[in-house]
């Protein structure tokens, strides 16, 4: 593993989020432009997370990344 990619930039943007008790979804897109060899490259997927308040703290209990539509 010696593949070197530097992340140029990284946002959420669309970010939603709701909470329902110790309970939270948060939905948005993750945004990231970065570099490989000298090459630019664009990510954009969708991503799903669940939360949950466990004493005090939020622990992320799962996260799911999807393909968007083009």
């Amino acid at each position: 593993m010696n593949r070197k990619q530097v992340v140029k930039s990284l946002t959420f943007p669309d970010l939603k989020l709701s909470v329902a008790g110790d309970a939270a979804i948060v939905r948005h897109i993750f945004l990231s432009e970065s570099e490989l060899d000298g090459k630019a490259t664009t990510t954009r997927i969708g991503a799903l997370q669940v939360w949950q308040k466990q004493g005090g703290t939020w622990k992320l209990l799962a996260r799911q990344g999807f393909r968007l539509p083009t």
